[in-house]
């Protein structure tokens, strides 16, 4: 099963996937990133605490290094942009 990883920057800062997920396909790890997305944005909608992320990006690379997909997401639930 390939290995896939989702790299997450909110633009300052880069947190990258060490250890990735063993996903069927690229299909599978689409949808992965896109609830990744929708988690990330919850979070940030729901929060306590006063830092708002204003946007952000979730990259997903498979195990030999091919872009699967970039989403582009703004801070606002509505928002999430395919690229």
């Amino acid at each position: 099963m390939p290995r896939y990883f989702q790299h997450v920057t909110d633009g300052s800062t880069l947190s990258t996937d060490r250890h990735g997920d063993d996903l069927p396909d690229d299909q599978a790890a689409c949808r992965h990133a896109w609830n990744r997305v929708r988690e990330i944005v919850h979070r940030n909608r729901t929060s306590q605490r006063g830092h708002r992320l204003h946007g952000g990006e979730v990259v997903v690379m498979d195990d030999a290094g091919r872009l699967v997909i970039s989403l582009t997401f703004s801070g606002q639930p509505a928002a999430v942009f395919r690229n």
